[in-house]
């Protein structure tokens, strides 16, 4: 039960980050959607608020649309102000200004003739729109009152009628005492207040589900490391129950195998004398020998594995702790490089020197019998580094995960107990053992030691 738990977290956790994910992004897109269509109709509105006005503006004026005097084109104006009107000017068909009242942001300059198939020209300038709007019918082609062509019909559908008279620029205007011909062009500036309050609405709904949006993201971010750390932290417990047993029954095992294992190597040493030299017998006692020797070792690698007693610390020349480990091996092919200046640290030399011992042992092993080992030492970020690398072929990814297990090891004579017992040292100094393959080729060992709790503070050596 306890395993089906362990392999249904990252399933359940995968499952949250999925769901999750996917009704974010559909909620987003809707959202998203939402606010284009909005968008649109706003746009729709803001000429549907634009022909308001002008039907307003042309129902007042009155038809055929004679200029107004200025006082009733203020007073127009202001009444359509709380509409969101800004600016109302009336021009001839030649573009001379008749009357206007507001503030115009775009000036007095407009296209003379509409555009092809409307009677309207829209602009956008700032946070106003501007709209030009043509008389219904373009200005007669005569001047004066001579009638039209025969056979044509004029204003009011009688043969040879004459064309409307010219209409006076009203008093107050510019051009007053002038003629004109045809309806004044409107322009409008106005402020789009419907379009606005839609487009307002919509960043607001845009705004709600993105935060929405995030919300469930960043929930489904703080559930995950919780789960995570619920997982790791499982794993962990699992782990620990699983080394406290391993650790109960190794510890019974080296201590029952350790007398009768001692009493078997003795008399087959006696043995191995005692026959002739050379001979097949000898040789198989000296087998007998070599084999009780290997579980000897074995036994040994068990108590070191199991051991939990108080650490004795003091402080160490770590260049010379890392020389007297090389020493036992192979020194001519460990190159050991350390900060310039003497670097000491407080530690249990004999359980460091039996980590950097076994560490080197493997090293050596993964590099074959031509390549060297390059150790380092220095102090970063306030913690003492410790770096082998090897020349090997490093290891494959899915043997990383395991390679720290107890009994795990890909030799064909080992008892893959050195790699955890260094671990359980390094732990047991409050600090960390990593592995990793590094960039170069080979695979690179970090021993990590933090200061011990009260020691004064560690200056930071540069790695050499």
């Amino acid at each position: 039960m306890a395993t089906q738990g362990r392999q249904l977290l990252p399933l359940a956790r995968w499952g949250l980050l999925a769901v999750t994910v996917t009704t974010a992004g559909v909620l987003l897109a809707t959202v998203f959607s939402s606010y284009r269509s909005m968008d649109r109709a706003s746009q729709h509105t803001v000429e549907a608020e634009g022909r308001a006005l002008y039907r307003n503006i042309e129902a007042k004026l009155g038809r055929p649309m004679a200029p107004p005097t200025q006082t009733a084109l203020e007073r127009l104006f202001k009444f359509q102000h709380a509409a969101g009107l800004r600016y109302l000017g009336l021009f001839t068909p030649r573009g001379r200004l008749l009357l206007e009242t507001g503030e115009a942001n775009a000036g007095r300059d407009f296209q003379a003739r509409p555009p092809k198939g409307s009677r309207h020209h829209q602009t956008k300038i700032g946070n106003r729109f501007r709209m030009v709007w043509y008389p219904r019918h373009a200005p007669p082609p005569h001047v004066g009152r001579r009638p039209y062509p025969p056979g044509k019909f004029g204003p009011k559908g009688m043969k040879g009628a004459h064309p409307p008279p010219r209409r006076f620029a009203p008093k107050g205007s510019p051009d007053h005492g002038r003629t004109f011909n045809g309806p004044p062009i409107i322009i409008l500036e106005f402020i789009a207040v419907a379009a606005d309050r839609i487009r307002s609405e919509s960043r607001w709904s845009l705004g709600i589900g993105a935060a929405a949006a995030a919300a469930l993201l960043l929930i489904t971010a703080i559930f995950w490391r919780v789960l995570s750390k619920t997982e790791r932290a499982e794993i962990a417990r699992q782990r620990d129950r699983r080394l406290t047993v391993l650790g109960e029954m190794a510890a019974v095992m080296a201590h029952e195998i350790r007398n009768p294992l001692a009493s078997l190597k003795g008399h087959a040493q006696l043995l191995a004398e005692m026959l002739p030299a050379k001979s097949r017998e000898q040789g198989k006692a000296e087998r007998v020998v070599n084999e009780a020797n290997r579980l000897e070792s074995l036994s040994h690698d068990l108590l070191d594995f199991v051991r939990t007693g108080p650490l004795s610390y003091r402080k160490v020349d770590i260049q010379s702790l890392l020389r007297e480990s090389a020493a036992t091996l192979s020194p001519d092919r460990i190159n050991i490089s350390v900060a310039k200046k003497p670097l000491e640290w407080e530690l249990d030399p004999g359980r460091i020197q039996q980590v950097v011992t076994n560490l080197l042992k493997n090293a050596l092993q993964a590099s074959g019998e031509t390549k060297d080992v390059d150790v380092s030492a220095a102090v970063e970020r306030g913690q003492l580094l410790i770096c082998i690398r090897d020349h090997g072929e490093g290891f494959s990814d899915e043997n990383a995960g395991a390679i720290f297990d107890p009994f795990f090891t890909t030799k064909v004579q080992g008892t893959g107990l050195g790699l955890a017992v260094s671990r359980r040292l390094v732990t047991l100094h409050g600090g960390k053992l990593r592995a990793e393959n590094h960039a170069a080729g080979g695979a690179e060992f970090q021993v990590l030691l933090p200061p011990r709790a009260g020691d004064a503070e560690h200056g930071e050596n540069p790695r050499s």
